[in-house]
Order: C-alpha cells, then structure tokens, then sequence
C-alpha cells in the first residue's frame, strides 16, 4: 500500500450508539487516499468489536486497543502509528461530509499553509445549525500571529482540532494527559507552530450536541478545568512572548470567563460546601489577575466578583433569581433537543 497522504484519528469510549455512522463517514470520503485510526480507548462497550469489524472490511483502517487513558492518550497512541505527512482528528460521537477533507486538502496545497479549517454544523435531534456569517465568507489565509488573535476570540477559529487538518511538522506537543478540555490547551501551540493557517466556508464537520459532553455539563470540577485551560494558553502566549499587545485583554477574558462560570453552577447546583468551595477555586484562579484588571471590568462584573468573595451565598441566590427572568425572558424560544 502507498503511503497515505492522511491520517485521521478517532478515539472511541463508550460511543457505540455513534460509531457506525462515525466510521462510515470517513470510508466515504471523496479523497480516497486516507489513513483511518480508530483507537479503541479501554472501551466498556462494544465499540473494540465495532472497530475491528470495519477494519476487517477495510484496509485504510487501523485498530488499535489500549487501556483505558483518557482522550489525549488515545490520540496520542494514534499519533505515534500515523505514517502521513497531514493529520486530522474526529471525535467519535460526530461525523463528516464526503467532500470535507477533499476540500481541505485542496485548500491546503493551494495556499501552502499549515494549517486549514472548515466551518462546523451543530447537530441537535430536531435541528441542525451552523454559523451562517461564516459559510457565506470567502476563503481567506492569515499569517501566524492574526491567526493566534481569531483563534483567542474564538469566533472563526475555535479551540477544536476535528475542524482542522495539519501538517505533521507543526505538532511538536503531544495532548497533555490528566487534564480535561485538551483541545483548548493543544491547539494555541499548533497556532503557533504555523506560519499561516487558511479558512474554508465549507460546512465540513457536524459536532453532535450531546447532553452528556464535558462542555455541556455545570459542574465545579469542569468550571475549574475550563478557567485552567484559558490560564494555560494566556502563560503559554507569554512565555513565547506572542501577541504581548494581546495580553491584558486575555487576562480580562480570564476575569470575565471565571465570573460567568461561577454564575452558570450557581444557577445549576445547589448550595452546599462543595459548591462553596468551587467558588473559592474559581476565586483562587483569577485572583493573580485582579491588580491589572479589576478596575478595566464592567460595573457589574465588579459587583459580582465582590458579592462572590465576600457573600458566596448572597452570590448564589442573586443568580437565581437572574435565572427565573432569563427563563421567561426566553420560553417562547424554540428549544434545542440534545443527543443523549
């Protein structure tokens, strides 16, 4: 067999119900000349026996099985077999659209960057969307340090690697273990890896919503892991001395995000000492950036930072009151059905 031109990596846990689909969206892609690695991560259920029956089928795919590690081990483990000079990642529970790698390697070879996305779908039960401003946008290409800015407003280019392909040479990190949100963490270092990064309109990748996912849960723990990930890419940007210009307003964005967090479990969770204690933790992150910010935060950002420190529970009944009028204001709204 010649070698392929990419390969893409899939890790599997407990994804039965979405693997088929997931699988075959990949053995149909229009660009034929791929590598497929599906990654059986210690899987409870059946998806090990999934996986080696659309290898036996197919012989651009590659099985593996491993103990159980987590999301970056698994993509790890693909990576350290992957034989192509181009690299793509698929979440398991999603899905992709015949032409969409054909259409980013093309992308990719046109303009010679390192780095190509495409645009998303969201996929609920009752509704598919995706952001219309940017299907309707030209394809464009930008140099490292505008594609380090779109990549921190997290607007065109989000913290996701399964919307993007990349040459291998730029992935010099490996997805760091332990930690929830790897994407967040990893990709900023791809970024800055690149010398350009082209954009795609194509509506490539459907990400299905599930209730389940780590982004749609309130919990303390994913509040704490959230605000650690941003934490993370605003040190790494310093330490590389990228985008100084950039830095305070990351450092306003951590604030803000850490405020946000604690309103979203406060309207969430009930209140009790665990809930007390994700509020300190969230305190504890964002307080190194108190001295150079407060005083550049909204009014009403300060006044729940100091409600918070100060009256965590008085905190915790204001924002559920916040919640009963966000719920009026939006019941006529249509309502997104999620995937179990």
């Amino acid at each position: 067999m010649n070698k392929p031109f990419i390969s893409i990596i899939v890790p599997f846990y407990n994804v039965e119900k979405y693997a088929r689909k997931c699988i075959e969206s990949l053995m149909e892609q229009t660009f034929r000349n791929i590598e497929i690695i599906l990654v059986d991560d210690g899987s409870p259920d059946n998806c090990g026996t999934i996986i080696d029956e659309y290898a036996a089928k197919d012989t651009r795919i590659k099985a593996i099985h491993k103990q159980n590690g987590g999301l970056s081990s698994a993509r790890n483990a693909g990576l350290d077999i992957a034989t192509a000079d181009i690299i793509g990642f698929v979440d398991s529970d999603d899905w992709v659209e015949p032409e969409m790698y054909e259409r980013m390697v093309a992308a990719m070879e046109k303009t010679g960057s390192d780095i190509v996305v495409c645009n998303i779908a969201y996929d609920y039960m009752n509704k598919t969307t995706y952001n219309e401003a940017l299907a309707a946008k030209e394809a464009f290409t930008v140099r490292q340090p505008e594609a380090l800015e779109l990549l921190l407003d997290d607007k065109v280019f989000h913290n996701y690697v399964w919307d993007k392909i990349f040459k291998r040479e730029i992935i010099t990190d490996q997805f760091p273990s332990g930690v929830n949100l790897e994407d967040i963490r990893t990709t900023m270092r791809f970024f800055a890896n690149a010398n350009s990064v082209s954009y795609i309109p194509f509506v490539g990748y459907h990400y299905i919503q599930r209730m389940g996912s780590i982004l749609h849960v309130h919990t303390t723990e994913r509040c704490t892991h959230y605000l650690e990930a941003r934490i993370s890419q605003l040190e790494f940007l310093k330490a590389r001395n990228l985008l100084p210009q950039k830095w305070q307003y990351y450092s306003l964005r951590i604030i803000n995000d850490g405020i946000r967090e604690a309103r979203d479990i406060a309207r969430n969770l009930q209140f009790d000492n665990a809930l007390r204690e994700g509020f300190k933790n969230i305190l504890k992150l964002i307080e190194p950036y108190k001295e150079e910010c407060f005083a550049l935060l909204k009014s009403k950002t300060q006044k729940r930072w100091k409600q918070l420190q100060l009256h965590p529970r008085l905190f915790y009944h204001t924002m559920r009151i916040g919640k009963q009028f966000q719920f009026k204001n939006n019941r006529k709204k249509r309502t997104y059905v999620y995937y179990d």
